[in-house]
This record gives structure tokens, C-alpha cells and sequence, in this order.
């Protein structure tokens, strides 16, 4: 069997992307992955297991402007001559532009299985190819033969707004209960050089940009009751946000409090990661996206990993949430003594914080883990290429 997954960004920053190609290789099935290739400056991340099986077929170096057009040409006509001339027998496009190419390239072979999965929605631009992928995103889910979304309640809002006639997948974006627990030295060692010693790690992880109550999470730090301190770590959105951050920290002299790894290899990621007693998963209401991202937040389901509870929004869906798995303490992203008071009460509280750290293994354990969430959608894929 061979399937073929197509994603125009870098697959390391999709966890369901990579498990996905793992899996399907683990169980002896041939993966060909092609996707953007990142910027020099942005490809830091260094190598991840794809599985054994899985065959790499990077397009462009991350460029911008005009020459970026040239390489989305080159990928969408990549991706056309390798559905013909390979026959998968199932092809994966992930969000707008995955789909789009992944659907024009399957008309050649309309019954390859064509499954499209999500991971953000997007408003459309005024430009025209912004509108133009929107209505090949919305025509292609409908072609689809199966369409996944990371949360139920994006699941209801993209079948109303693609007009889909069947029911989307939930495929949480989780990682497999094998994930092994990686831990460097990395971090400490950067810590020890630049003489900060705390007692307790709380960690942020993931793109440094607005809209995330980073600014809010870094004047909480001023209430703080203990020696913590404050780890960011992920690239920075274009633009001066880091910048502005940065000078916050300054101002409110908090130097020696919290500190910002803006390019982060996996090793010192993982490093964190394992390293850090709380996490730090917060999301300002913006777009649909932020409004339903219990469970299925990339950050909240490393913190899941690592067994460590975290800070999350007090938004309905995450009040919900916390309610039924107890994983995590509820707070104003845009309030910094709300976070401050979620962050003092559990690192101040050995028994409350042993019962939230059972809470997250437990939850990991039996719902949010990959096989759990990928295991019904590699059955169906299976049925329907009758393997």
C-alpha cells in the first residue's frame, strides 16, 4: 500500500503529520511526504523520525515574494506527477493548500482515496487566490472521502461552512504513548551560563507572537510567590513582537526571570519540555481556531507528554475542558494577576499539584495519546483501499 502525504509548510511543526507518517510505516506501508521546505534560517529543528518507509520530497528553501509562487508551482506540479506515476492509493492534504493541491492532483485518478485533514482555519483574503483556495479547500473536503479536523466544535463549524454531507473526524493532535522521554542537559547548561538558578521551570512553548497572552503571562511573573522562572521558547512571528517582548521584560526588570529561545532545535525543545514543572498554554479569543483548542492544542498536549499540568484559557471550551479531565488551572489570558494566581496556586501547593500531574498521565493514557485518536481513521483507511 502506498499513501501519499501533501502539506506546504514544514511537517516538524505538525505533530499529527509526523505520527501519521510513522505509523503508516510501522505497519509496513509506503509514505511519500512532500511539503515546503523551510527558510535556512528557520530550519533549526534538526532530524525527527518519519519512519523507515517514509520517502522525502522537499520543494523550494522557504522563499518569499514572487519566487515562493514559483515554488508552490513546482510543488502543486510535483504532486500531480507523482499521484499519476506512483498510483497511491490514498492521498493526504493537509489544511487549505495541502487539500487544494491534493485535490487538483487526484482528478487524474478520482479513485485514489483522497482525505483531507485540517489543523487551522482561515479567514480568506480579498486577493483572489485567497479566495480561490478557500473555494478549492471547500470543494476538495467535499470530494474528500474522509475529512479530519482537530476538535469537534471546528468539526461543526467547517461542515456548515464547506456544506459537507458527511461527519468530519476528531483526530486530536496528540503524541504516541511511545514517545520517549529525551532529556539533554541542554537547558541547564544554558542556564548555568547565564548564573540563573531557580527552583520551580514554568515553560511556554511555541510560536512567540500576539494573541497568546504572552505579554499578560510575562507581567504575572512580577506576583510570582517563588524562585520560578520563565521559559519562551519557539520561533517569533514576522515582525517586531519579539522585540516589544523583550523590551517588556527589560522594563519591568525581569532579566533574571525569564528568558526567550527564539530558534529552538529539538534537543533543547524536548529539554524543556522535561525539564518544566507547569506549562503555559493560553489563547486570546481571535479566530475559530483559538475558541476550540481543549485537548488539541499543540502545547497543551506537549505539557501532556512531559506529565506536567498547565495554565489555560477561561475561554467555554477549555472551561468544559478542565471540568471533565482536571488537568489544568483556568485563567484570563489577558489578565496578569488571574495567571498569577493559577500559577501560584499549584506551584505553591505540593498536594494539589501531585493530584493535577495523576490528572494529566491519566488523561494522556486514555484519550489523548495518537493511537487513541489515529487508530479508527488508519482502520478506515485500510478498509477502503482494501488492504
Amino acid at each position: 500500500m502506498k499513501v501519499m502525504l501533501i502539506l506546504w509548510s514544514d511537517p516538524r511543526a505538525y505533530l499529527a503529520t509526523m505520527f501519521t507518517a510513522q505509523m503508516l510505516s510501522e505497519r509496513g506501508i509506503s509514505v511519500e511526504l512532500i511539503y515546503r521546505k523551510p527558510a535556512p534560517y528557520l530550519d533549526v529543528a534538526g532530524e525527527v523520525d518519519l519512519g523507515c518507509r517514509t520517502r522525502l520530497r522537499p520543494i523550494g528553501s522557504g522563499h518569499m515574494g514572487w519566487r515562493a509562487k514559483l515554488d508552490f508551482a513546482i510543488f502543486l506540479l510535483t504532486s500531480i506527477v507523482l499521484v499519476v506515476r506512483d498510483k497511491p492509493d490514498a492521498v493526504i492534504g493537509y489544511n487549505r493548500l495541502g487539500i487544494a493541491v491534493a485535490f487538483l492532483a487526484t482528478r487524474l485518478r478520482p479513485k485514489t482515496t483522497l482525505i483531507y485533514h485540517n489543523f487551522d482555519f482561515y479567514i480568506a483574503s480579498r486577493k483572489m487566490s485567497g479566495w480561490l483556495f478557500q473555494s478549492l479547500e471547500q470543494t476538495g473536503a467535499r470530494h474528500a472521502d474522509l475529512v479530519i479536523v482537530p476538535h469537534p466544535g471546528r468539526a461543526t463549524v467547517f461542515k456548515d461552512e464547506a456544506k459537507l454531507d458527511k461527519e468530519p473526524v476528531t483526530v486530536m493532535n496528540c503524541y504516541p504513548l511511545t514517545t520517549p522521554k529525551r532529556t539533554t542537559g541542554e537547558l541547564q547548561s544554558l542556564l548555568d551560563s547565564k548564573g540563573l538558578h531557580f527552583d520551580r521551570l514554568v515553560v511556554r512553548l511555541g510560536m512567540i507572537g500576539p494573541y497568546h497572552g504572552i505579554d499578560a503571562t510575562i507581567r504575572s511573573v512580577l506576583e510570582w510567590k517563588g524562585n520560578w522562572g520563565l521559559i519562551l521558547a519557539g520561533f517569533p512571528v514576522e515582525g517586531t513582537y519579539l522585540d516589544e517582548m523583550q523590551e517588556l521584560v527589560r522594563n519591568l526588570d525581569l532579566g533574571k526571570k525569564v528568558v526567550f529561545l527564539p530558534s529552538v532545535p529539538y534537543g533543547l525543545w524536548y529539554d524543556c519540555l522535561y525539564s518544566a514543572h507547569l506549562g503555559i498554554s493560553l489563547y486570546e479569543p481571535f479566530n475559530v481556531s483559538h475558541a476550540y483548542m481543549g485537548g488539541t492544542s499543540q502545547k497543551l498536549n506537549n505539557y501532556f507528554v512531559a506529565g506536567i499540568p498547565s495554565i489555560v484559557s477561561n475561554s467555554p471550551d477549555f472551561v468544559n475542558f478542565v471540568e471533565h479531565y482536571g488537568t489544568s488551572k483556568l485563567a484570563d489570558p489577558t489578565d496578569p494577576h488571574s495567571i498569577a494566581r493559577a500559577v501560584n496556586s499549584l506551584l505553591c501547593d505540593p498536594e494539589e499539584y501531585a493530584t493535577y500531574c495523576s490528572n494529566v498521565r491519566n488523561a494522556f493514557k486514555s484519550e489523548f495519546n495518537f493511537e487513541r485518536q489515529f487508530e479508527p481513521v488508519l482502520n478506515k483507511l485500510l478498509k477502503e483501499s482494501g488492504n
